[in-house]
């Protein structure tokens, strides 16, 4: 944690833990969060090592759950995603080479999107049609599935990708994002609530702003920024000197001592 004088109506908070004490800070916004509860200590397992990390729970105590390499689906209380989704890569997939490219495959409850080392700047917006993948940051297409369109801009790639008539709040879409090892840029704020994300941004200083829907981020290295939408969101960063905030909704914070 940095030493910079912490802004007006912020609650400083000391935590025991297996280690040294762990200084928490966390801002209170009018209107939004209630409270600010500890809740456990838990060990994540984040690639490189195990880092002791504290969860922060907003607005309502939930309880911590268990961190995995398999997709998982959120239980109805729980923040984060509804459909199974993948919380960290682990070497569990085969790893396809995306040096200035980006692919966009089908998944059983909507889209994945992945990327690689080039700083992705990829915005998602609901359009006539579907919805549309815009990347100013990267270079070409890899691949795209039947349903999704290409489209001709002038910087980056885009495409439009079908969306079903039977989307709803009860029956939501899955929408999962994987920039791998750049600066990256995730901008899905428009999204409506049938919509949900799952982040996973990786090593790089990211940005993530998050939609209506009740949504996941995994900030994995480096300095991170994300914003919570609507929803009941599950957001949760590595090492660095993170900037998180969960917004309105039941949200989920989880930040390691970094």
């Amino acid at each position: 944690m940095n030493s910079r004088k912490r802004p007006a109506r912020e609650r400083r908070m000391l935590v025991s833990g297996h280690g040294p004490l762990l200084e928490v800070t966390s801002q209170l916004q009018s209107g939004g969060v209630r409270a600010i509860v500890v809740s456990t200590l838990e060990d994540l397992m984040l690639g490189r090592n195990l880092r002791r990390t504290l969860v922060l729970l907003a607005a309502t105590a939930l309880a911590a759950g268990t961190v995995g390499t398999a997709p998982v689906a959120a239980e109805a209380d729980e923040p984060g995603p509804s459909w199974p989704y993948t919380k960290i890569l682990n070497g569990q997939y085969t790893l396809i080479p995306l040096k200035d490219a980006a692919m966009i495959t089908t998944t059983e409850h909507g889209y994945l999107y992945r990327a690689g080392q080039q700083d992705s700047h990829l915005v998602i917006t609901q359009v006539d049609g579907g919805l549309l993948f815009q990347d100013s940051g990267t270079k070409e297409w890899k691949s795209l599935p039947d349903a999704c369109r290409p489209q001709q801009v002038q910087v980056g790639v885009a495409a439009v990708c079908n969306v079903s008539s039977d989307i709803s709040l009860s029956n939501p879409m899955l929408l999962e994002v994987w920039p791998r090892l750049g600066d990256d840029f995730v901008d899905g704020s428009t999204l409506a609530a049938p919509f949900q994300m799952a982040a996973l941004v990786d090593a790089g200083r990211d940005v993530v702003y998050l939609g209506a829907g009740n949504d996941f981020v995994n900030g994995a290295f480096d300095r991170d920024v994300v914003r919570g939408g609507a929803g009941n969101d599950w957001i949760r960063t590595g090492d660095g000197d993170d900037d998180i905030r969960g917004g309105p909704g039941n949200d989920r914070l989880i930040a390691s001592d970094g």
